[in-house]
């Protein structure tokens, strides 16, 4: 019985790896079909190098943020293995349903005991975290970009709720402290910025942009990533996310030039989250054997 227990969870850890495998590929080869016929020897490999690096810091960081809200919860998990969970789980977003990332990090850390809907509850206030900080960071760049007035405006109303969440949160739970709150929403805006930064590197590997437009650009990206963010039944955004981008950018460059810059930021991404996931595993596997 045992054996075929063990069978089962290996056979379904295998189906879902070939399900995530299954969606990236299917979900890549539209954008690659369109792609295939430009000059590679073009486009400017040490920026995608560096955006890949940018951008694995930021999952790995990511898992880090995740740490620090499990702790926030009085649960306590080693950085090591929360970074190595957090990098491992996403991808389980490649399959429709942006559940299978909760239901894949609550059944890694089922082993330790913790409470399941606390921990559920971290992952939809991570979700949250993330969908908000690249929202608003991404509205007031363009603000900034477009209308000085409406980005004061905006940037005041925005202070102010980071005021009220800092102030009120912690009489509504009382272990959590008004430091702790703010110490979190910077580093997830700062998190946001470092992801839009990759994004924009990528943008100029491809193609240059006059320095005025780098304020548009990365703002863009940020809102897409949000419209991908909501659209929870395609796998990892895929097709919707890359849809929005172009519509925004548009009037910046010509549509094949777009679909370029789409293609490689999807490629950089995916990059990054193997190489994040494989910098997690090292670390992870070292602190085991100490």
């Amino acid at each position: 019985m045992n054996k075929l227990k063990k069978f089962g969870v290996l056979l379904f850890k295998y189906l879902i790896l070939f399900l995530i495998l299954y969606f990236l590929i299917i979900n890549n080869m539209e954008y690659f079909s369109k792609i295939k016929d430009y000059d590679i020897l073009s486009i400017n490999w040490l920026l995608i190098f560096l955006a890949v690096i940018l951008q694995s810091f930021a999952f790995c960081f990511y898992g880090f943020l995740w740490y620090n809200l499990m702790s926030l919860f009085k649960m306590k998990l080693n950085l090591n293995e929360s970074v190595y969970i957090w990098t491992k789980s996403q991808f389980a977003k490649y399959i429709p349903g942006m559940i299978w990332i909760a239901v894949g990090r609550v059944a890694m850390v089922n082993k330790y005991n913790f409470n399941k809907k606390m921990v559920s509850l971290t992952i939809l206030l991570e979700l949250i975290l993330i969908g908000a900080s690249m929202l608003v960071l991404g509205s007031l760049i363009w603000l900034f970009y477009s209308n000085l007035l409406y980005f004061i405006l905006a940037f005041v109303f925005v202070l102010s709720m980071i005021i009220l969440t800092v102030v009120f949160i912690p009489k509504l739970v009382k272990f959590i402290k008004p430091s702790d709150i703010l110490k979190i929403l910077i580093l997830y805006f700062l998190n946001a910025l470092i992801v839009g930064i990759s994004f924009l590197m990528v943008f100029l590997a491809v193609n240059k942009l006059n320095l005025s437009s780098y304020f548009y650009v990365l703002s863009a990206f940020l809102i897409s990533w949000v419209v991908g963010f909501v659209f929870i039944i395609a796998p990892n955004g895929i097709g919707i996310r890359e849809a929005s981008l172009v519509y925004l950018l548009k009037d910046t460059l010509a549509i094949p030039i777009l679909i370029i810059i789409v293609f490689y930021s999807r490629l950089v991404w995916t990059l990054s989250e193997v190489v994040s996931f494989i910098f997690s595993k090292f670390f992870k596997m070292r602190y085991t054997r100490k």
